[in-house]
């Protein structure tokens, strides 16, 4: 099985996290968590914020340098942080999937909605295109912003408020 990856994705050794779920210790923050029989991963827009989940998953004890039990997948350049032995990155048609090592990536999990036709649909705001970027509001864990040169709103998906 594999898993989609979407956006700044934190994925998790199923063994390494399980107990943390069963015992209602950890909480994601939004409702993309999807799992297999042995992985489960964690979607966020903003890489810094997948950087927190990653440290708060560390104080469980969960390893997250070197041979780690938890990476950040990067949708967008499809790199992996810190690099593993245990996790394979690959595509499949427009969107990025993730798999343990030894198993069969055909079988894939998801939300409903998704489309491989399609991916995330996420687009990678870089230096340049930020800089078109009006924050307009904080509206329920969402940046909303304005894209001067379009004159269209750009939303960011954040795990608390940002100061602004």
């Amino acid at each position: 099985m594999a898993l989609v990856i979407e956006a700044f994705t934190v994925v998790v050794k199923k063994d390494c996290i399980r107990p943390l779920l069963m015992n209602q210790l950890l909480y994601p923050p939004n409702n993309t968590a999807i799992d297999d029989d042995y992985i489960w991963r964690y979607s966020l827009m903003v890489k810094a914020d997948a950087d927190n989940f990653v440290q708060h998953l560390g104080e469980f004890e969960l390893n997250i340098y070197q041979n780690p039990d938890v990476v950040i997948v990067n949708e967008f350049d499809q790199s992996m942080e810190p690099n593993c032995h245990w996790l394979k990155i690959g595509k499949w048609k427009k969107a990025v999937i993730a798999w343990k090592i030894g198993n069969d990536p055909r079988m894939i999990v998801a939300h409903n909605y998704w489309d491989p036709n399609v991916g995330s649909g996420l687009i990678f705001a870089d230096e340049a295109m930020a800089e078109n970027l009006k924050f307009l509001r904080f509206e329920d864990n969402m940046e909303v912003l304005l894209n001067e040169d379009t004159g269209k709103e750009a939303y960011i998906g954040r795990t608390g408020k940002v100061g602004k």
